[in-house]
């Protein structure tokens, strides 16, 4: 996470490096990254990105969890425009998710999960490991905007099973999209379909 002296930049400058790492980090796996075409891109000079960051690793987990939010924001939104409805909600953000994915090969999320260490990372904060004040603000409201009684759980210890069991349907499925099999965008679709709907027989309550 960066020093001190890099929250003491105005704004605007912060926002400047963090895009620059965005750009980065999106085009090239992090093992290809460059601390010197972020600098260069960013605009400030080589000594300064070390009085901000230790190193390469450094800037990258503070671009992860800005991405972290991204996403989670993102899907938040999702889950609000289908009136708390999670599965229906997952469906609809994930078909956006893999389009994207499969139209851009070479850049966003396939580059930035192409080290599994990276996915692993991604993948225990979003199943409850430790998590900056940000991105557990962010997954606190996804959780908020879920309407629970639209699930047939007990109470909130079950909550947290699903929330498990959930999370390692969607992590899992998008290991094997991502890192197994080459598949069609078609295939990866009906993949997360099949799985979703498997959930939701068990756990949405009949009408």
């Amino acid at each position: 996470m960066p020093k001190q002296t890099f929250y003491k930049l105005p704004q605007e400058k912060q926002e400047r490096i963090l895009a620059a790492a965005k750009r980065e980090f999106t085009k090239v796996r992090f093992s290809d990254a460059s601390i010197n075409r972020m600098i260069r891109d960013a605009g400030i000079p080589r000594g300064s990105f070390y009085q901000y960051f230790e190193d390469k690793t450094d800037i990258f987990l503070f671009f992860l969890e800005d991405y972290k939010k991204e996403i989670l924001g993102g899907f938040t939104v999702c889950i609000r425009a289908h009136g708390g409805e999670l599965l229906s909600a997952i469906v609809d953000f994930l078909d956006d998710f893999i389009e994207e994915a499969f139209k851009n090969p070479r850049e966003g999320i396939r580059v930035i999960v192409s080290e599994p260490w990276i996915f692993e990372n991604i993948w225990a904060d979003m199943l409850g490991g430790e998590s900056s004040k940000e991105v557990s603000r962010v997954k606190q409201e996804g959780r908020s905007a879920v309407d629970w009684s639209k699930l047939d759980l007990l109470d909130e210890a079950e909550e947290e099973v699903f929330i498990h069991i959930f999370g390692a349907v969607i992590r899992d499925s998008l290991c094997e999209v991502f890192h197994r099999n080459e598949m069609s965008l078609e295939e990866a679709k009906n993949l997360f379909h099949e799985r979703i709907e498997s959930l939701r027989r068990h756990y949405e309550k009949r009408p």
